[in-house]
């Protein structure tokens, strides 16, 4: 179009016809602002840049967000083996707890033992050291009883009965 329109702009100014040269430069014209709204278009509807700009945005999002659930995995493992050893470490004190129990209770037998043989030999020498003497007979010893005491003592009586 723009050779048809500089053609009647020529042929018009070469044969001394303003309307041939008129309407080549309305021609011209009109091909120019057709060129010009074209590229206003492309220029105000082009996306590429900003396509662009969003597979950049979309990739990194992508990437933060296969980061966070490997560190959401990473943080759930630290828990499971945090869990896995606390479960070990109660079950490790609760065995050395139970030995530890069974040994005080052996402990606490051997002194009860202890105890009562020396407490038997201590009452036997003093049975064989008693036996001896001439035996004397003690005074009846009072007993003081108190208020509650006695009402104690009435009930077990009132239960015995």
């Amino acid at each position: 179009m723009a050779v048809t329109a500089a053609y009647l702009i020529i042929h018009g100014v070469a044969h001394k016809e303003p309307t041939g040269t008129l309407a080549g430069a309305c021609l011209g014209m009109m091909v120019c602002a057709g060129v010009g709204f074209v590229s206003i278009r492309r220029w105000t509807t082009d996306t590429r840049v900003e396509r662009a700009r969003l597979a950049d945005a979309v990739r990194d999002a992508e990437s933060e967000r296969t980061r966070y659930i490997a560190a959401q995995a990473a943080m759930e493992m630290e828990r499971q083996r945090v869990a896995r050893d606390a479960a070990a470490d109660h079950a490790r004190t609760a065995a050395i707890l139970t030995a530890e129990r069974a040994a005080m209770a052996d402990q606490f037998e051997e002194q009860r033992a202890q105890l009562v043989s020396e407490t038997l030999e201590v009452a036997f020498k003093l049975a064989r050291s008693n036996t001896g003497e001439e035996t004397h007979e003690h005074e009846r010893a009072r007993v003081i009883n108190f208020p509650q005491q006695q009402a104690e003592r009435a009930r077990s009586r009132d239960a015995q009965l």
